[in-house]
């Protein structure tokens, strides 16, 4: 009897990771002390930077509970100043997602807060039933068998210039599809003869709300902070980043080698078939003169290539 209590304490307190008296810290690096930021990641490889330390803006790390102390006695003996940005981590993650009825019409549908996966795909549909210029396209399919569409948006037949806007690749980004579906929005109820509403009228858009679904419902269900996507190659730890499994600089500067990291490049490039399902869509559009990636968090516009400081010729 013992035994099967404890082992149902084990599976009810294993079903979700949490993160109660985490912080996030906020440092503002300059000099030498961009360096010994980064030594701060070899002596506590737990942690997570969420903001790259280049010495240009704030850093924001992310910093288990069993850490913080010792973070902050290093930051000190350092000399580097520091504040508390998030006090509690898991508090900040509950009150991003408080209890509300299920949203599935546009009616009720609000753009101020966040969706589950089930509400996205009903709102894309209710899109296409409600704008005779919106239509979805398959892009393919995930690990886990979930449907990858796209909404294309275009107000003529002819042939335009076509735009591909991919959002939510990384599945804890959650302002990524939530922006993305907000500029839907605004383009949809563009009034006549108004500069959004001419857009359409110049060029054909096709917008990936969420690229990584199995990733993205992982997140909703077990581990707010889950980055990668949810493929088994039979390693002790699951996922590749989808954003580092494209063939261009795969395994180069940027990406890790360690399928525990939230920046492992993955068996080979474009092991992930999410990222396969991405190229052979693009490869199939006849006059792609754009593709746009929206992330978070660092509010960063960057543009090919993003792992050098060289332009590309």
């Amino acid at each position: 009897m013992k035994f099967v209590i404890l082992l149902c304490l084990f599976v009810t307190s294993s079903s979700g990771r949490f993160f109660n008296e985490d912080q996030v810290i906020r440092v503002k690096p300059h000099g030498h002390q961009v360096q010994v930021i980064n030594e701060l990641a070899e002596r506590f490889p737990e942690i997570d930077y969420w903001t790259e330390p280049q010495g240009i803006r704030p850093v924001d790390i992310h910093v288990p509970k069993e850490h913080v102390a010792a973070v902050k006695v290093f930051l000190t003996r350092n000399r580097i100043d520091y504040e508390i940005f998030i006090e509690d981590l898991q508090t900040a993650i509950e009150n991003e997602r408080s209890p509300r009825p299920e949203q599935m019409s546009l009616a009720t549908f609000d753009y101020n807060v966040y969706h589950t996966l089930d509400e996205i795909n009903q709102w894309m549909g209710d899109m296409v039933a409600t704008y005779s210029f919106i239509s979805q396209v398959n892009v393919g399919s995930s690990y886990e068998g979930r449907v990858i569409n796209a909404l294309k948006l275009s107000r003529s037949s002819t042939p335009k210039p076509q735009y591909v806007i991919d959002c939510g690749l990384h599945s804890r980004e959650w302002i990524a599809p939530a922006s993305c579906m907000h500029a839907v929005r605004k383009l949809a109820e563009a009034p006549a003869g108004s500069a959004e509403y001419n857009i359409l009228n110049a060029i054909e858009i096709y917008v990936i709300p969420i690229a990584n679904p199995d990733g993205y419902v992982y997140t909703w269900s077990d581990d707010r902070m889950w980055r990668k996507t949810r493929s088994d190659y039979g390693k002790f730890c699951l996922g590749v980043d989808p954003n580092r499994n494209w063939d261009i600089n795969w395994s180069g500067p940027g990406a890790d080698s360690s399928p525990c990291s939230d920046a492992y490049y993955g068996p080979s490039a474009f092991s992930e078939v999410e990222v396969v399902a991405q190229r052979d869509f693009i490869i199939g559009l006849e006059n792609v003169q754009a593709y746009i990636d929206v992330h978070a968090y660092g509010e960063y516009w960057m543009y090919p290539y993003a792992y050098t400081h060289q332009s590309v010729r």
